[in-house]
């Protein structure tokens, strides 16, 4: 919904009244005063993470109205500097806002740039907004649940971009853990998500459609295997919410295993993480995906060393590629977290649960299970430094509040 609003500084009283802005307030001013410097001072990352954490606790007073969020910050961020702005004007210039050019973080020469704090308010709200409306609608169908991964969990209001710069929009990664594949049929239910690609679903439920015969294909209706697609969000039409100012089109990555693989990712059959003769705990994790993945999928340790195994790519199966991947893997005495259990790391975020296969004990066994075993490295390389975030492929993207927590700091 549009704000009615002739000034950013009516949105800004608006904000006040409805949530405890100031922290806000005074943090953003902070950071735009330090880039005002003359020195040409840059603001410390501590300080741009506090303020995203202090954005992600106001947003829990915002749960179901993530568009409102999305104006109340407006007026609390430019009504200070511009009171008489006019709130499309506003967005705008905060949504590509220039006094950030000058710092190499967001430089849109960089492969992964970080967006500008407002662009990522709009950003980050967007997608949970998109992730209400889906848990309203897959989540209620039944016999399935849902772990939130990607950057709109571990960099939220802090990395998640949107298509400025002419650079791609982070995707949504969702892990969706199903009762047993008929449940697949329940994804029809997404056509009903404003913003969803009519065709986009059309395809997903053609490609669902063929993945009994995949399983067959491999040998087997009863392996450890996931279903993945990437399924277009606000493609067909523009989001309100952006105003034009940038294409509105990001990607939802579903990831979707039955309880039986679940299981395996989550290593629920072994007490202590220790490794086989080969490094593996058990067999390949398969994945019947869209497109063909690279031949390298790169891992870390908890020392933030990088390894990367080779993924299997069988190819010409129906409706795409089937791929195999090792759930974890133990290489000189360090553990490596597979492609799989990179999409629950760090934050284990469940989204909805099933009541009858509830997700909360069966991922704090796991993560306890990964604690035991840092500890087990911590006391075997006393003189390195290891931490739970460093063995996410992605850890460098992390909120620096996210790194801290997950860490216990």
């Amino acid at each position: 919904m549009k704000p009615r609003a002739r000034t950013v500084h009516d949105l800004f009283d608006v904000a006040h009244q409805r949530a405890d802005w100031r922290f806000i307030e005074e943090l953003y001013g902070q950071i735009i005063e330090i880039l005002g410097d003359s020195t040409k001072n840059v603001p410390p990352n501590l300080l741009l993470g506090h303020y995203a954490e202090r954005l992600e606790r106001i947003s829990a007073s915002y749960t179901g109205s993530e568009e409102e969020l999305v104006h109340h910050a407006l007026g609390v961020m430019v009504s200070p500097f511009a009171k008489t702005q006019r709130p499309s004007q506003a967005f705008r210039n905060a949504y590509f806002d220039k006094r950030f050019d000058r710092l190499d973080e967001y430089s849109d020469k960089r492969p992964r740039r970080r967006p500008r704090p407002f662009e990522a308010i709009v950003e980050t709200s967007r997608r949970l907004r998109d992730l209400g409306a889906i848990r309203k609608t897959l989540g209620t169908t039944g016999r399935n649940s849902a772990i939130l991964g990607g950057s709109t969990s571990y960099g939220r209001f802090f990395n998640v971009k949107g298509n400025a710069f002419k650079q791609k929009a982070s995707d949504v990664d969702l892990f969706v853990v199903v009762q047993n594949w008929d449940c697949l049929n329940a994804l029809d239910s997404l056509r009903k998500v404003p913003g969803v690609s009519s065709r986009g679903v059309k395809l997903m439920l053609n490609r669902v459609s063929k993945f009994e015969r995949v399983r067959q294909q491999l040998n087997s209706t009863d392996l450890a295997i996931s279903f993945s697609h990437k399924l277009a969000m606000w493609s067909e039409n523009a989001d309100p919410l952006l105003q034009n100012i940038v294409p509105s089109s990001y990607d939802l990555s579903l990831h979707i295993v039955d309880v039986r693989t679940f299981s395996q990712v989550i290593l629920e059959d072994i007490p202590i993480l220790e490794a086989s003769r080969r490094g593996y705990f058990h067999n390949k994790i398969f994945d019947y995906r869209m497109e063909r993945p690279t031949a390298i999928h790169t891992q870390r340790s908890f020392d933030g060393r990088e390894r990367s195994p080779h993924v299997g790519v069988i190819p010409a199966i129906s409706g795409g590629f089937v791929t195999a991947r090792e759930a974890c893997f133990v290489e000189e005495d360090s553990y490596f977290p597979g492609f799989h259990q990179n999409l629950i790391l760090p934050k284990f975020e469940i989204r909805w649960e099933d009541d009858e296969y509830p997700l909360e004990f069966r991922l704090d066994a796991f993560r306890w299970k990964i604690i035991e075993r840092l500890r087990y490295e911590k006391a075997q390389k006393p003189f390195r430094m290891l931490r739970l975030s460093w063995s996410h492929t992605r850890s460098l993207d992390f909120a620096p509040h996210v790194a801290r927590k997950v860490d216990g700091g």
